[in-house]
This record gives C-alpha cells, structure tokens and sequence, in this order.
C-alpha cells in the first residue's frame, strides 16, 4: 500500500472526529463481570495486572 493511500485513508478516519479509529456500527452490551474485571485490572499496556490498593 502506498503512503498516498495510507494519508488518504487516515485523513478519512480523522475527519470523523470524536469517532475516528472506533469500529463503525458497534453497539454491544458489556457484562458485569467485564465491567467489575475493568475496574480491577491496570490497562493493556501496563500488563492488565490486577490493582491493589
């Protein structure tokens, strides 16, 4: 893929603002438990380690 295309693509990705780089349409329900696993855990690029205070 050229760098043109690649510049072409994310000026397109951008222009939706708040939106840009979020899967278009994407309405599912999350669980308790994920929702109780998020508020315990570090995030994803520190490990996703469990908090403890």
């Amino acid at each position: 893929m050229s760098d043109a295309e690649l510049a072409a693509r994310r000026k397109e990705e951008e222009a939706r603002g708040k939106d840009a780089f979020k899967p278009k349409g994407r309405n599912r329900e999350i669980s308790k438990s994920l929702k109780a696993y998020a508020s315990l855990v570090s995030s994803a690029d520190k490990g996703a380690v469990r908090l403890i205070d």
